[in-house]
């Protein structure tokens, strides 16, 4: 990360397995850049996922750069090497325990989708992650969240101090499982994916059987 330990910065990551990056996962990234006047977003590939099996999900190398690729043409939107360079499983709390030391007056902005914080108070220190970090929430503007909203005022009443914030999103119908599906089976999945990921996609081989 291009960052000094005195910089007083605005930082969103947007932390995933990325396999592969698409267009939701880039308007996600935009969306929480303008409506929280972010200085800049990272999109941070995760390292073995704890969450989910780690079957069919390609290198590290690979996700980056991809990430990369997506990010051509973002300037405040990089991709972030820093959580596969970790050994062993990522858990979020690490992270932003780490980043948190390294660049103690950068205030982090926590990227997540609405399923994901149903279950915050099972992921690993969730009491850690709260602390030390903005939660933002991304939901459709098409759907009804009333019951996310009763989720936040329940985690408001078990985290003090917890933050968190919504941004709405544009109805974006996409996801890396389908893409993936899709190249197997031989379409052309390029409209779901940034500019030029989809080429890196045919040229290395990848998620075609």
């Amino acid at each position: 990360m291009d960052i000094s330990r005195e910089q007083t910065l605005n930082i969103g990551i947007l932390g995933g397995t990325f396999n592969p990056i698409h267009i939701g996962h880039m308007e996600l990234a935009m969306k929480a850049l303008k409506q929280f006047n972010l200085d800049r977003v990272y999109i941070m590939p995760n390292n073995l996922p704890d969450y989910k099996e780690n079957h069919g999900i390609v290198e590290g190398r690979h996700r980056l750069a991809m990430a990369d690729i997506a990010c051509m043409g973002h300037e405040a939107i990089l991709a972030s090497d820093f959580e596969l360079k970790l050994s062993g499983y990522t858990y979020t709390a690490n992270t932003l325990t780490m980043l948190h030391e390294m660049y103690p007056l950068v205030h982090w902005y926590f990227i997540m989708g609405a399923d994901s914080i149903m279950y915050f108070e099972k992921w690993k220190k969730p009491e850690v992650i709260a602390g030390l970090a903005t939660l933002v929430i991304t939901i459709r503007d098409d759907l009804d969240y009333s019951s996310l909203y009763e989720k936040i005022r329940e985690l408001e009443a078990i985290f003090s101090g917890i933050d968190i914030q919504i941004a709405r999103i544009d109805n974006i119908n996409v996801s890396s499982s389908e893409i993936r599906q899709g190249i197997k089976s031989g379409k052309d999945m390029s409209d779901s994916l940034p500019e030029g990921v989809y080429s890196y996609i045919m040229d290395n081989h990848l998620y075609q059987g």
